[in-house]
């Protein structure tokens, strides 16, 4: 691959992760939020479907000691879903940074490919005009 397309594919990878750079931030914040909220909207879906018209063979409403652990355990679950969301956003963050540090090193082995085959071609080039002046040299010497 020539060197001026892959600085050109990395110019378009560094723009797209810039332009994409804060989807994560995003993303993490509306969990957050999404977190915040399932608490209360599960709280009132319970209540609903635990209490339509009770019967007599229908479980009595819940204790004190079981709605405060109700209410730990989704408190619980909205840490956990805040937690993962950050999380995410961490191992987001890593992964672009590991793809655009394959990216570099990808290029510099490219660099370094070309740099390598230039040294050798200019060390033949240099070998060959020695051998030249050489040459040179004798028939000066001969004619003399």
């Amino acid at each position: 691959m020539n060197s001026w397309l892959a600085e050109y594919l990395l110019a378009l990878e560094i723009r797209d992760s810039g332009e994409q750079g804060q989807r994560p931030i995003y993303n993490a914040c509306a969990a957050d939020r999404a977190a915040k909220l399932e608490g209360p909207v599960n709280s009132t879906k319970c209540t609903k479907t635990a209490s339509p018209k009770q019967d007599s063979n229908q479980v009595p409403a819940l204790s004190h000691l079981e709605k405060e652990a109700l209410v730990k355990a989704r408190t619980d679950l909205s840490e956990a879903q805040r937690s993962r969301g950050i999380i995410e956003f961490r191992l987001r963050t890593v992964l672009d940074e590991v793809q655009h540090l394959k990216l570099e090193s990808a290029t510099a082995r490219m660099q370094l490919n070309e740099l390598t085959s230039d040294k050798a071609a200019l060390a033949l080039k240099l070998k060959d005009r020695d051998e030249e002046l050489k040459g040179k040299a004798k028939l000066l010497e001969v004619g003399a």
